[in-house]
């Protein structure tokens, strides 16, 4: 079969953390006998010059782009490699790649008239690599507007052709790789790359804020658990009566605090989302927001009990947790997550909470629609009993 390159996206701040290639996964990409050549994607931003020193330093080629359309800049940096009429795109902090699946997936879009070929959803994608046709890339970069949708597109084309099987010419390729014991122990046993940050595209809490806020009725009382920075608990506040952004992290609780100034309609507090109560009063809130929190805290049913304590009766919560996939570990790979959850499982939790499911969304990728289609996450809308 036909060798071929890989583009691998990058922030700068990760290419300066790193002190070696194989920090990241570029040596394993480098040392694979069917990858030809190995292309750093940088965005054109602050610390791209400092990055792009350190990759000649390792005699890694880079190519400088457009910040926010990564179609764009995918499509472009391919083209200036070779004829190959498809890219490979993988993120530099995926350590462990299972090359032999990728060459699988390259062989066969080689092969067909694919738009993309896609892991199976129940995949975890940070094993595989986005591959998909440059023309289908080109169409979703001169996706017009600028909704909250067409922005997330052109960053993350390959959740939107996911999440949009209609309009594309997709392939979900098996069969994909499920690991034994020993080999699912030697990937957890060894260094993971899974930051916990937000920023837009792959952890950008405000894309998720931003999908649910229509659901929300103008002037709630909300309680928003994890706020983190208080980006989403700053969105809410539009057309809230009051949000309330808790985290259980001062420094968080500091950063929101610096960037959105409080007032009557937005305050912060520092709070474990276990037995948090806001002024001691119990069924204060109209809707209760925990957005990837539950696989964190050390009791997760004890969390969704207090949340339901928060709520007035017929409040609304609105919970998102990751999906547990089932290949190729079948455990989480995030080692900050202590659980992940099977939908069923979560659903039925809910409820013995005190809560009747009223909506269910899934997750692609920052990208939702019906359930069936979730990749990596579930979004619930339940009200209080």
């Amino acid at each position: 079969m036909k060798d071929y390159c890989v583009l691998v996206q990058a922030s700068p701040e990760e290419i300066l953390h790193a002190q070696h290639p194989g920090d990241l996964n570029l040596l394993q990409l480098q040392q694979w006998p069917r990858i030809r050549q190995v292309l750093v994607l940088l965005p054109d931003m602050q610390g791209a010059d400092e990055a792009r020193q350190r990759l000649a330093l390792w005699n890694i080629p880079t190519y400088v782009g457009d910040t926010y359309n990564i179609c764009r800049r995918m499509v472009a940096a391919q083209r200036s490699l070779s004829g190959e009429t498809f890219a490979v795109r993988v993120l530099a902090i995926w350590k462990h790649l299972d090359l032999s699946f990728v060459d699988c997936l390259v062989d066969r879009i080689q092969e067909s008239n694919l738009d993309a070929v896609l892991a199976p959803r129940d995949f975890d994608i940070t094993f595989a690599a986005d591959v998909a046709s440059l023309e289908a890339l080109g169409r979703i970069a001169d996706l017009p507007g600028d909704s909250q949708e067409v922005m997330r597109a052109r960053f993350n084309p390959w959740g939107y052709m996911d999440m949009h099987p209609e309009s594309f010419r997709t392939e979900y390729l098996e069969p994909a790789p499920l690991y034994d014991s020993q080999k699912r122990e030697a990937v957890l046993s060894s260094r993971r790359c899974h930051p916990e940050n937000e920023f837009f595209g792959r952890d950008y809490a405000g894309s998720r804020y931003h999908f649910l806020k229509p659901h929300i009725p103008q002037g709630m009382r909300i309680l928003d658990i994890a706020c983190g920075s208080g980006a989403g608990s700053h969105l809410l506040s539009d057309g809230a009566q009051f949000v309330l952004g808790v985290d259980y992290l001062q420094g968080y609780i500091d950063v929101a605090r610096k960037r959105y100034p409080e007032g009557a309609r937005l305050q912060f507090s520092v709070g474990d989302g276990h037995d948090f109560l806001y002024q001691n009063c119990e069924g204060w809130f109209d809707v209760a927001v925990s957005l990837h929190t539950l696989e964190h805290v050390p009791d997760d049913r004890r969390m969704i009990a207090n949340l339901h304590r928060n709520l007035r009766t017929g409040g609304l919560l609105v919970a998102e947790v990751p999906l547990l996939q089932a290949r190729p570990l079948g455990v989480p790979i995030n080692p900050y997550h202590l659980r992940e959850y099977r939908a069923e499982e979560f659903l039925a939790m809910v409820q013995e909470a005190g809560f009747r499911v009223e909506q269910v969304y899934g997750s692609c990728r920052s990208f939702y629609g019906v359930p069936e289609l979730a990749r990596d996450a579930l979004q619930v809308h339940a009200v209080k009993l």
